[in-house]
């Protein structure tokens, strides 16, 4: 495996190929990251600095350098540690400053105008990123949402990840340093399960030999089905019709939404109370989205199984799971893929479904509905 190392202007910079360590993941609806441990030389210490781009070769997403580190092993070697996440990590970097309140747009529609005002096209010049841009794909014949609007005075990555969650879409950044550009892309992986027919489906299976170890969970703990939503001036209750131990009740916080709000334009909009009572019941299924039965699959996958990965399928493609012992069948999104170089071998490892909740997620989660 070869590193290819860019700085922010795409000037190149070289090549790592000898590493003691690489650990490369990406993830469907929020930033990967990767983990970068080589022998310490001059060069390498030249261009493994914060803010620096990694991608591998022949790859299409970047990695931004956060964090570098200098250490001695305990047989004296000297090592150099370089982290950092792919280049959705920009989006926390924004506010959400002017809010979004829309009707009659589709999720995928609402998530490219967030980018767009607010990384590649802003009003305010000084909060473009350099070389961003959208990338073109046809518009997915989703439904629309009636009436939405985005959470006030937050970091950008918040309101998109929770449209993605709301959408089943997926984002990622398309880098090409030939041609100088970081383009963001909003897709949905395909759809490879038994369940259709378009297409050979792709299944994990120990009796197909696409497993190795692998493993399954389903958690009900943060699972919540009925939303009571606070607005400003109303409360709209989602899924009422719950009742008994079936109904697990969340508080959601939605004070930002109000009958009078300003446009793109500065110009003062006012809403009827219909609207901002379906605005409010969005908001809800939203947050309930995010506290779903945590349903997840992982396991590692041989790099010589039959199916290759990037070839047959890839990051956020559905796909079949099954494991008759367990009496596990499912069908799944791969939310999550994990390389892993390190003494001459490569690893792989899926994560199939919701996954385990990050630290960060879980705070989010607490914060914004509890």
């Amino acid at each position: 495996m070869e590193l290819y190392m860019y700085n922010p202007a795409f000037d190149s910079l070289g090549i790592t190929e000898k590493f003691r360590t690489l650990i490369w993941t990406r993830r469907y609806q929020t930033a990967g990251e990767f983990r970068l441990l080589v022998p310490y030389r001059s060069d390498y210490a030249q261009y493994l600095t914060a803010g620096n781009l990694v991608m591998q070769r022949g790859g299409t997403e970047a990695m931004e350098i956060e964090y570098v580190g200098f250490t001695q092993s305990v047989d004296e070697e000297e090592l150099i540690e370089a982290t950092g996440r792919t280049l959705m990590c920009w989006m926390d970097r924004r506010v959400t400053i002017r809010q979004i309140v829309s009707s009659g747009l589709t999720r995928q529609q609402i998530l490219l105008r967030l980018i767009a005002q607010n990384i590649t096209a802003p009003t305010d010049t000084s909060r473009k990123f350099p070389y961003s841009s959208i990338r073109a794909r046809s518009t997915y014949a989703d439904a629309d949402i009636s009436d939405y609007a985005s959470t006030e005075n937050t970091q950008l990555n918040e309101n998109v990840e929770d449209l993605l969650a709301d959408s089943d879409l997926g984002l990622r950044v398309w880098t090409d340093p030939l041609a100088k550009t970081h383009a963001f892309d909003v897709y949905r992986g395909q759809d490879l399960t038994v369940e259709q027919s378009a297409q050979d489906p792709c299944i994990f299976s120990t009796e197909f030999g696409m497993l190795g170890t692998h493993g399954y969970t389903r958690s009900t703990e943060a699972y919540r089905n009925v939303a009571y939503v606070y607005g400003n001036e109303y409360t709209e209750v989602v899924n009422a019709t719950r009742t008994g131990l079936e109904r697990r009740e969340l508080a959601v916080e939605a004070s930002d939404i109000s009958k009078t709000y300003t446009d793109e334009d500065g110009e003062a909009v006012t809403l009827t109370e219909a609207q901002v009572r379906n605005t409010l019941r969005q908001r809800g299924k939203e947050q309930l989205k995010l506290n779903i039965v945590e349903q997840t699959f992982t396991a590692s996958v041989s790099p010589n199984a039959q199916m290759q990965y990037g070839t047959d399928y890839d990051l956020g493609d559905r796909v079949t799971c099954i494991d008759w012992r367990w009496g596990v069948a499912m069908n799944e999104r791969i939310t999550e893929v994990t390389q892993t170089w390190q003494d001459n071998k490569v690893e792989l490892e899926l994560v199939f479904g919701g996954g385990t909740p990050t630290l960060r997620s879980a705070l989010r989660r607490y914060a914004k509905g509890r």
